[in-house]
């Protein structure tokens, strides 16, 4: 089950993003956290997987967001890019704490 477990600054602390980067992938279409009764995002584990995805492709692939908005629009990210393991790197961080 992929529960939304996190606020926007814990997900941001886990990820290594600030908030309003996150919120601009948010803006952007990558992902949409759901909404706590209050009107807070609150993250899931997906959605981190995508925002530390989007971190890899933008950091050590240095893709710029045009493209990147590609990728994941055609669903090609884990195909092109299969040596960055997303879960594995959220198991990682999530052991850390």
């Amino acid at each position: 089950m992929n529960l939304p477990l996190y606020s926007l600054t814990i997900a941001s602390e886990l990820v290594g993003l600030h908030p309003r980067t996150i919120m601009n992938y948010e803006k952007l279409g990558f992902l949409k956290p759901a909404r706590s009764r209050g009107n807070k995002r609150l993250y899931s584990n997906e959605d981190l997987k995508i925002l530390l995805m989007i971190k890899h492709l933008r950091t050590e692939e240095q893709l710029n967001l045009p493209a990147l908005k590609l990728l994941f629009d055609k669903n090609l990210t884990t195909t092109l890019f299969a040596d960055f393991d997303a879960s594995k790197r959220l198991r990682e961080i999530l052991d850390e704490i």
